[in-house]
């Protein structure tokens, strides 16, 4: 089985040699690298030319002419890629030595599933530990591993790839876009073994809610950051998203590419994509009634979403919360 890393790279002269080198401790090294840089304009280029010079597996790498965002980033990087398994990467967090070689077992294990995911430890910028995991983060606030879409835990086998790439420029990360699809399939896996560590900092990259938790509280009193951390994470799941559930978001754009992958002549996944199609659409439909009631007035707002919530319409999203959403946020 080949295995590739890609790593999409913009400005991580700070903590990118870190990871490199945490792919040469692996326990099972992959057989490339492929990297895609967004036209840096610190010191990246040179730290990644170096690696490619000495690291053991083949490094390729390219550097766009322009800045085209993360999730094209790493759109180029995935394309690149020739491994039967593709791990997606980031610059700057650092993997343990078993990550590979576990998950390529977990994929010898489940032939059929086409995406993987692990946990991660979270740290600081200085790999001090939030005393918290992604997951654990989640299920603090009220989620699952479902609402995992982290995309440096992510490993794809090549036929996800086939069918998912490319990414649609519309769509909001590369993470979200390959979850949800290989979710709705129904071919995704999700193993709750810490394999790596999450760091968080002010120059992240992704739009995910991490990058609002601040390095302000202090590493003798994680109770206190946890709370600190939770309490901005509901902050911005309450106030900040139009609709609570990101993947809704997107319903539009996967519809159109479900409409093409069934006429597509290999009819790949055709029945898995025809019931993905009709589960789509019974939640879009929901989206929109939403986006009906936001657009009322207060108080014909609290009318309508009472009355949506009488009919259980907000099974599908997080109950309560979206209510009180929906009747506050226009």
């Amino acid at each position: 089985m080949k295995v590739s890393i890609a790593l999409a790279t913009y400005n991580g002269e700070l903590y990118l040699q870190e990871q490199l080198d945490s792919y040469l401790h692996q326990s099972r090294l992959p057989d490339e690298v492929v990297i895609s840089d967004d036209a840096s304009t610190d010191a990246t280029l040179e730290i990644i030319k170096k690696f490619a010079e000495t690291a053991p597996f083949e490094v390729r790498w390219t550097q766009n002419k322009s800045n085209v965002g993360f999730t094209q980033n790493f759109n180029r990087a995935l394309e690149q890629t020739t491994g039967d398994v593709v791990f997606l990467s980031d610059q700057d967090d650092i993997w343990f030595p078993e990550k590979i070689e576990y998950m390529i077992e977990l994929a010898q294990e489940n032939p059929s599933t086409l995406l993987f995911m692990n946990d991660a430890l979270v740290v600081d910028s200085n790999l001090n530990s939030r005393n918290i995991t992604i997951l654990g983060f989640l299920t603090s606030t009220g989620f699952t591993d479902k609402n995992f879409v982290n995309g440096c835990c992510i490993m794809v086998r090549r036929q996800l790839l086939e069918i998912t790439l490319p990414i649609p420029l519309n769509i909001l990360a590369h993470d979200m876009w390959l979850v949800s699809i290989s979710d709705g399939l129904g071919y995704k896996k999700f193993s709750r073994l810490v394999l790596q560590m999450y760091r968080r900092h002010n120059k992240n990259l992704s739009p995910f809610h991490w990058n609002l938790i601040k390095e302000k509280t202090s590493r003798f009193i994680p109770h206190m950051q946890r709370i600190v951390a939770i309490t901005e994470f509901l902050y911005t799941k309450i106030f900040y998203y139009k609709i609570d559930n990101t993947n809704h978001r997107q319903h539009p754009e996967i519809l159109h590419w479900i409409s093409q992958r069934m006429n597509h002549p290999s009819k790949l996944y055709f029945e898995d994509l025809r019931r993905f199609q009709e589960d789509l659409l019974k939640e879009w439909t929901v989206t929109k009634f939403r986006f009906e009631i936001r657009a009322l007035p207060l108080h014909k707002r609290f009318i309508s979403a009472s009355r949506f919530w009488w009919q259980n319409g907000y099974q599908e999203f997080s109950g309560f919360q979206s209510a009180v959403r929906d009747i506050l946020i226009p």
